[in-house]
């Protein structure tokens, strides 16, 4: 069964059990519904699926550029770095089923493989730039998943400004990836302030998005709100996974926003242990990195409820949950 037939499967799961006790909507019960997710399909089994087709992809794509196999076998072997595509798809196939979107479900199949590639494609090259891991040659491999992302989409989606909106997100990914790595070894670019900004290290994935919001009749104004609510959502994902990769940011020059001023405090030349980190992070930056984390959960979640957006609005709850479990 193809990764999409499960999310597709969960889905219909989910609405057969939509009732008072479990409607998208409520305040009152979203919990339930992640319960609900997680009686019906465990998330073992569903990463287990995806890791699958993610092996298979990279099999497949690879094949063409005549690759040996121990370096897709290297690729493979960093598979956890996709795990959080796999939830961002099933949130998009959702979307689409629960909206009546007229995709067939091979282009759902095309849209599903079109996360993965391009999710490859910019984490090889953010691999290279800061982890040095896979030679230098995996940012070669990197542009090449690119384009096999963005030709899918241009197959896909036959609306004349689909090229457009690929490369407005490129460019505001492009922007914000400079200014963190022009800094590297120096303060964070980024700011307490206004954090939603790193929202944008994944915005070439939003294309898919606001490509399939335009095949709904809603107006410019509504797809910009749901984008934006979409930024305010992907920065707090954002802030929990610097906040856990502290450590390997650090010793690749990367300040991020829960660690700025740290290279001004310590330097540079030192070396990076669990219990420098530890000192620094006193609990009043701990707690400043909780409640602007929350903040950006709230803001998304607020969007989306003025959209009416239930799906958009079961994700932030499911990734609110998650991110409160895991600090709790």
């Amino acid at each position: 069964m193809n990764y999409v037939d499960y999310c597709l499967k969960l889905y219909k799961s989910l609405i057969a059990s939509d009732s008072e006790n479990y409607s998208l909507s409520s305040d009152a019960k979203p919990i339930s519904w992640i319960d609900l997710i997680s009686k019906n399909y465990s998330s073992d089994q569903l990463r287990g699926q995806y890791n699958k087709e993610v092996g298979k992809l990279i099999d497949s794509r690879l094949s063409l550029l005549k690759i040996e196999n121990k370096y897709k076998d290297e690729l493979k072997n960093l598979s956890y770095y996709f795990d959080s595509v796999g939830g961002f798809t099933m949130s998009l196939i959702f979307w689409i089923e629960y909206n009546k979107i007229k995709l067939s479900r091979e282009e759902l199949y095309k849209i599903s493989e079109a996360m993965l590639v391009g999710s490859i494609g910019y984490r090889l090259i953010d691999i290279h730039n800061d982890e040095g891991l896979l030679g230098k040659e995996s940012s070669i491999i990197g542009n090449y998943f690119i384009h096999n992302y963005e030709e899918i989409l241009l197959d896909i989606f036959k609306d004349p400004e689909t090229f457009k909106i690929i490369s407005k997100n490129v460019g505001s990914y492009s922007e914000v990836e400079f200014l963190e790595k022009r800094n590297r070894w120096k303060t964070c670019p980024f700011n307490w302030e206004t954090p939603e900004v790193i929202g944008l290290k994944i915005s070439p994935m939003y294309s898919i998005f606001e490509l399939v919001l335009r095949l709904t009749k809603k107006d410019e104004k509504e797809i910009d709100s749901l984008l934006k609510g979409l930024v305010y959502f992907s920065a707090a994902i954002q802030m929990l996974d610097d906040f856990t990769d502290i450590k390997e940011d650090l010793a690749n020059g990367i300040e991020t926003i829960v660690m700025s001023g740290f290279f001004k405090k310590f330097g540079t030349d030192i070396k990076i242990t669990q219990d420098l980190i530890k000192s620094f992070l006193k609990e009043e930056r701990t707690l400043r990195f909780y409640n602007t984390t929350q903040s950006l959960f709230d803001q998304a979640r607020k969007i989306f409820v003025e959209n009416e957006d239930d799906i958009m609005l079961l994700s932030v709850e499911v990734q609110n949950y998650n991110f409160n479990t895991l600090l709790a």
